[in-house]
């Protein structure tokens, strides 16, 4: 009687600890998807960062110009302003 209570629960055992490792298998096979589907978007927000990157220094060197000239305009015009003024 023992021997065959145990045998019948063992057996139980196994089939479930069976299902749950094909339920686990199945999961292991959809993450296993999901990040390598997650692996090309990353790689593509890295490329998209590295663009806005090179954008931006790009654009910073032209504000950079830009100021530059600025200042000496508005250096050069105060002067005028203030020659004419002075006249």
């Amino acid at each position: 009687q023992f021997c065959d209570d145990t045998s019948t629960e063992k057996k139980r055992s196994i089939k479930e600890a069976e299902e749950t490792i094909e339920v686990l298998k199945a999961d292991i096979g959809k993450y296993t998807s999901d990040s390598s589907q997650l692996t090309k978007e990353i790689a593509g927000h890295d490329e998209d960062v590295s663009v806005w990157t090179g954008d931006k220094k790009a654009a910073t060197k032209v504000r950079e110009i830009e100021k530059t000239d600025y200042d000496a305009m508005h250096k050069d015009y105060s002067e005028s302003v203030d020659a004419l003024t002075r006249a």
